[in-house]
C-alpha cells in the first residue's frame, strides 16, 4: 500500500479499537513511510499508548512501529 494508504488504515484501525478512548484517538497522530508508522500525540493511560501501538503493528504492511506517544493521565486536553 502507499504511505497514505497505509496511515489511513492504521487511523481506520485505532478508530476501531474501544481500548483507545474518543479523546486519545483525536490526540493520535499517525505517519507512515515505507512500512514505518510513527504515533505521535498524548494519550490518557499506558493502555492506551499499547493499544494504538498494536493496533498499528497489526495494520497491512506495516513492518516497524514508533510509538511516541506521551502518556498524561489526567489534566486539561487541548482542543477540549
Amino acid at each position: 500500500p502507499s504511505d497514505r494508504d497505509q496511515q489511513e488504515m492504521v487511523e481506520d484501525n485505532i478508530e476501531a479499537d474501544p481500548q483507545v478512548p474518543g479523546r486519545d484517538r483525536r490526540a493520535i497522530t499517525v505517519a507512515a513511510r515505507g512500512g514505518v508508522v510513527t504515533l505521535t500525540g498524548t494519550v490518557r493511560s499506558r493502555a492506551a499508548k499499547f493499544a494504538a501501538g498494536s493496533d498499528a503493528y497489526w495494520t497491512f504492511g506495516v513492518n516497524e512501529v514508533r510509538n511516541e506517544l506521551v502518556v498524561t493521565p489526567r489534566g486539561p486536553q487541548a482542543g477540549g
